[in-house]
């Protein structure tokens, strides 16, 4: 009876696993890091351009990069959570098992 159970349950985290890997491997949940041109544009047609590559290269970092980063934070927190999830799911697949085999074989 306890093998069945356990060998069930083992089973089941098997196939969440390959589902939470298969969601965190998708391409709709990716993270993408996006240059956003239209910022890029406003700030070259501003009023007041920068006087030399290295400065621009300067503004260019300060201002833009950050601000991509922050908005590129929600998908992947998204990525961690499903990464942390199936590392847990693995985890407890692999205790069942071991159950299985140290209990019945």
């Amino acid at each position: 009876m306890w093998f069945y159970v356990l060998s069930g349950l083992g089973t089941l985290g098997f196939v969440l696993v390959a589902i939470l890997l298969i969601l965190t491997l998708s391409p709709l949940f990716n993270f993408r890091f996006i240059l956003d041109p239209a910022v890029l544009m406003r700030w070259m047609e501003g009023d007041s351009p920068a006087p030399s590559k290295r400065i621009a290269m300067r503004m260019l970092a300060k201002d833009t990069i950050p601000g991509m980063l922050n908005s590129n934070e929600a998908s992947l927190s998204r990525i961690r959570t499903l990464y942390r999830a199936e590392l847990a799911a693995a985890v407890i697949t692999l205790g069942l098992w071991l159950a299985v085999v140290w209990l019945f074989a």
